[in-house]
Formats: structure tokens, C-alpha cells, sequence
């Protein structure tokens, strides 16, 4: 027991108190980076994911366009697929841990006026 107090003693005495007061504030840096990337993770997220939205999407168009301009399932396709070519669905970035602690980084680290 008293080799165990001795060892930490002598340990605290090797580390400089400014050192462990810095290596103490990176490690609750982290900590508190982390824990709002958690944060931001669970409250951004998304329950469906993006073809599951697009296949909703598109359903909803094919009723739509069937209901106005009666055109076929054929058709239908072909306009879709012209579509497709010109914008791209679902390819925004998900709020995944990595994009979250990501902007809690750059947030935290930008300096500047307020």
C-alpha cells in the first residue's frame, strides 16, 4: 500500500502542474465535443433513409402526374429518368457523429467578433 502512494508521488512530482492542467482541459474538451456530437447526431438524423424518401417521392409523383395528364407507367419512366439526369436526390450529408463532431470542432475553434 504505501509503494502504491510512493509511486504516485512520485509520478504527480514528475509531471508539471501547468502540463496536467492542460492535458485536464484537452480531455474535457473532448469530452464535451463529444458528447454534443452525440447531441447533434440523435436530434438531426433521420429515421428514413434517403431511398426510402425518394421512393415515397416518387410514388406521389406517379399518382400526381396519372391523376393530371393520364400518361402511362412508360412514359412515366422515361420522364423520371430525364429528371434524374438533371438534379440528383438524396445526396445531402447525414448527421453522422464524424459530420457532427466535425462542425462542433470548427465552431469551437473559429475565432472572430461577435
Amino acid at each position: 500500500m504505501d509503494e502504491l502512494v510512493l509511486l504516485k508521488i512520485h509520478l504527480k512530482s514528475l509531471m508539471h502542474p501547468l502540463l496536467r492542467k492542460t492535458l485536464l482541459r484537452i480531455a474535457l474538451y473532448i469530452a464535451y465535443v463529444m458528447l454534443f456530437a452525440w447531441i447533434f447526431t440523435f436530434i438531426e438524423k433521420r429515421d428514413d433513409s434517403p431511398h426510402n424518401i425518394m421512393e415515397r417521392m416518387l410514388s406521389g409523383l406517379r399518382m400526381d402526374m396519372n391523376l393530371k395528364y393520364n400518361i402511362t407507367d412508360n412514359e412515366f419512366e422515361s420522364f423520371v429518368r430525364r429528371a434524374a439526369t438533371v438534379a440528383e436526390t438524396g445526396n445531402e450529408l447525414d448527421w453522422t457523429f464524424l459530420n457532427s463532431m466535425g462542425f462542433l470542432f470548427a465552431t469551437l475553434t473559429t475565432v472572430g467578433k461577435a
